[in-house]
This record gives C-alpha cells, structure tokens and sequence, in this order.
C-alpha cells in the first residue's frame, strides 16, 4: 500500500520528473529498505529511464519482501536485458 507521501512521488513520474521521482524513492529504500513499494516505485522510474537490469534488480527485492508482483514483469524486464 502506497503512503501518502508516495501519492506524490506517483505523480512525479506521471509528470515525467523522473529525477526527482527516484531522488524521493531512493530516500525511502534508504529509510526504510524493507518497504516493497518504494523498490516497486523505484523499478517504474528505472524502466521509465531504460535501465531495464536495475528495474528488474527493484521488482525481485519488492517481490522477497512479500510485494505481489505479475511474472508478466518480470518476463518483460528479462527480454529487454537479452536485447
């Protein structure tokens, strides 16, 4: 479940500010690096930004920390890493 904070960090990557974006989700892995959505979070600015390795990095720590996340994903992260 998204904080509110979070809310706003969304919407930074909606606005296509990616920095500040994963400025903030880097600051809450910092803060916190058991919090799932804040590595979900940051793997959307990282694939957003074509760094499809540290996306995928992102999405497999989410996922041991108990975030529920589509194969689809992961699948779509791994094919752009063989391209």
């Amino acid at each position: 479940m998204l904080a509110p904070n979070d809310t706003l960090k969304v919407k930074l990557i909606g606005q296509n500010d990616l920095d500040n974006a994963f400025l903030d989700f880097n600051q809450a892995v910092r803060i916190d690096p058991g919090y799932a959505d804040a590595y979900m979070n940051r793997a959307i600015v990282y694939s957003h930004k074509g760094d499809a390795a540290n996306a995928l990095a992102d999405v497999l720590k989410a996922q041991s920390l108990g975030a529920k996340v589509d194969q689809k994903i992961i699948d779509k992260l791994k094919r752009a890493l063989e391209k």
